[in-house]
């Protein structure tokens, strides 16, 4: 059951409804309605955006091995992992002077620098310099250093990385073409949010009946037993029910705008 860090203290009388400590309960019941009402609304008109985003990799080869390059324009610089480095016969050239730590969303070790690799995306060949980092999750990455030094396009509408010094289109795969490791990990995340979320939405609407006593300890600011029973099922607490019902109240003379 979600919990609004409230202390425990149960309004004893209607007057208590005045007190600081219940005004500033009765304003989280209203920012939380005001959160669900935007919740709603973002449901309805742009659902998309609870739908998992497809990244944007493409097809490219380095020194003739080829490879799903996660395109990352947040990032400072082009990375490649270990395993994909020994793979392409290039670890060696590694220089071990640019040992340290990429930081980003999460940090991982970095072995070295390769100074210099042959990248070949269709037809074309570029230049570039390359983090050797340990982490796997991706074998390459584009970062901005490579994608600013060519004049790079991320064109959405067409779908494409467009090469500005040659004019070349890469496109971007489909979410079905997307590397398997990673299309796993997206969705072993996904499904534990979505376990999650359902969780909390199972508990809150359970329909065990609250205790008696409960009951009648809401009714007492004036408010019937159904929507008692209604607001402790949802809160599963006095003071948070009662809270919720008051700010209801206070919704449908004053709707959020």
């Amino acid at each position: 059951m979600q919990s609004f860090g409230l202390p425990n203290f149960i309004p004893s009388s209607a007057n208590d409804l005045m007190n600081a400590e219940t005004q500033r309960r009765i304003e989280d019941s209203i920012m939380q309605q005001n959160i669900d009402h935007t919740l709603q609304h973002a449901i309805e008109h742009v659902p998309e955006s609870f739908a998992r985003v497809v990244m944007l990799f493409i097809k490219c080869k380095v020194n003739g091995q080829e490879v799903k390059a996660f395109v990352d324009s947040g990032a400072e610089s082009s990375v490649m992992s270990v395993k994909f480095a020994e793979k392409c016969n290039i670890l060696r050239l590694a220089d071990k002077r640019f040992r340290g730590v990429a930081k980003g969303v999460g940090t991982c070790a970095v072995v070295g620098r390769i100074h210099m690799a042959q990248l070949q995306i269709g037809n074309d060949f570029f230049p570039i310099s390359l983090m050797v980092v340990e982490d796997d999750l991706v074998d390459m990455m584009l970062g901005l250093d490579m994608l600013k030094r060519h004049q790079c396009i991320i064109d959405l509408r067409q779908n494409c990385l467009v090469i500005g010094t040659t004019g070349v289109n890469a496109p971007f795969l489909m979410e079905h073409e997307l590397p398997a490791g990673l299309m796993e990990m997206k969705r072993d995340l996904f499904e534990g949010s979505m376990q999650k979320s359902e969780a909390a939405s199972s508990s809150s609407s359970a329909t065990k009946l609250p205790d008696e006593e409960d009951i009648a300890k809401v009714m007492e600011f004036g408010f019937s037993r159904e929507e008692a029973i209604k607001a402790l099922k949802m809160r599963n607490n006095v003071k948070q029910a009662v809270a919720y019902l008051v700010a209801q109240n206070v919704n449908k003379h004053f709707p959020a705008k």
